[in-house]
């Protein structure tokens, strides 16, 4: 223990490096930056604006909602997200005909050859770092990640 490390209340030694969410920052930032060093010189398009690009792609139109439900981003950056994809025309909207209120996105044809490409590339680095664990470990660790984001979001609830 660190002179400057302070104890929790079960009296362990609070250290960041150790703390699970600072780790899960820290890997999820290493592996969004390894692939958005790709994609950014390439294409100018943020983390954000590609985190957007690859939940659209999955369904054939979704609402920006669904968007800041589905990712770790708030409705402020989303939102941003979503008008620099429609700028650079990689995404389009329109008004959704059971709400008014509602847009629904879907990726332009220039939009969606790119997140094609780029999820070639986010998938090729995904297994580069995955390659670090036999295939037990990577099972158990989908696992365990899986029962920590329950455990996490029924806490928050």
């Amino acid at each position: 223990m660190t002179e400057s490390a302070t104890e929790t209340r079960t009296g362990e030694p609070f250290i960041l490096e150790e703390f699970m969410p600072f780790k899960l920052a820290v890997l999820s930032d290493a592996v969004s930056k390894l692939i958005a060093r790709d994609y950014s010189d390439r294409f100018g398009i943020t983390i954000a604006e590609w985190r957007v690009m690859a939940l659209v792609s999955q369904y054939d139109e979704v609402r920006a909602q669904t968007v800041v439900d589905k990712t770790p981003m708030d409705k402020v950056a989303v939102s941003r997200a979503v008008a620099s994809l429609v700028e650079k025309g990689l995404l389009e909207k329109r008004t959704s005909e059971t709400d008014r209120r509602s847009a629904l996105l879907h990726l332009s044809e220039k939009g969606s050859d790119i997140a094609n490409e780029i999820q070639a590339v986010a998938k090729s680095h995904n297994d580069d770092v995955l390659q670090a664990l036999n295939k037990t470990e990577l099972a158990a660790l989908q696992g365990l990640l899986d029962k920590l984001i329950v455990q996490a979001k029924n806490l928050t609830r």
